[in-house]
């Protein structure tokens, strides 16, 4: 094979590898959980492209306390992977894959299982596929109407949850939280006692916060709303209604 050939043939497989990478990116994203250390997320994501440190007089308030790494992600997304750690643990503290805001919400500490000393650790030994938020049972977070809502659908599981959400819209920074209980109802509905913060931050006026806390319930084929926000309403429904 002449070489000029030889090097265009090594040009072509460059050009494919750095292609894979993104998705790759994406897909090892969707693995990640809340709560897992630096390491673990390194072990899954490799290191990251960039880092984000908080600077005072430069950071967003809230971001005080946490270093941002972002891994870059196909074409067709406008927004790199981006994860939160807290300085003060060493532990994520929220995910964003791509720009469709997916956040993996998991049981901290379940409030029932035959040996809950043995299946803490278990449950945080491996991260949980993209399928397991998919779940029957499972629970549609939704924020905003009409062509620019959001949505993320969640296995909340049975005890105790987090789940945040973080993003830019318009160079505005928006979080949403939520933390609670999660328990098992009758005939597929599920009860939630919750605690909702949710801030947006536009990058040249004051941040706009909104807090809630309460109990609902959510019927397998229902919808409730939580808490209205700028953003719009933050409702919760059955995953298996979601469009």
């Amino acid at each position: 094979m002449p070489r000029l050939e030889r090097l265009s043939l090594v040009v072509l497989l460059l050009a494919a590898a750095c292609s894979k990478k993104p998705a790759q990116n994406y897909r090892h994203c969707l693995k990640l959980r809340i709560g897992m250390t630096r390491e673990q997320l390194i072990s899954v994501m490799g290191e990251p492209e960039d880092a984000f440190p908080y600077v005072e007089g430069k950071s967003l308030p809230h971001l005080q306390g946490h270093t941002a790494f972002e891994w870059s992600t196909p074409s067709t997304m406008s927004a790199p992977n981006h994860v939160s750690i807290e300085d003060a643990t060493g532990k994520v503290e929220s995910i964003r894959c791509g720009d469709s805001t997916v956040n993996t919400v998991f049981v901290i500490e379940p409030s029932s299982a035959p040996d809950a000393a043995a299946a803490v650790p278990a449950a945080a030994t491996a991260p949980p596929s993209p399928d397991g938020l998919l779940l029957p049972g499972s629970i549609v977070i939704s924020i905003g109407t009409g062509p620019t809502i959001r949505r993320t659908t969640v296995s909340l599981g049975s005890g105790k949850y987090l789940f945040q959400s973080q993003w830019l819209e318009n160079d505005v920074d928006r979080m949403l939280e939520i933390n609670g209980n999660a328990t098992a109802a009758a005939n597929g509905a599920t009860d939630l006692e919750y605690e909702l913060s949710y801030s947006y931050a536009p990058p040249a006026s004051k941040m706009i916060a909104v807090q809630n806390k309460g109990r609902v319930t959510v019927t397998a084929d229902g919808e409730v709303e939580l808490t209205t926000t700028p953003d719009g309403p933050v409702k919760l429904s059955s995953a298996k209604d979601a469009p």
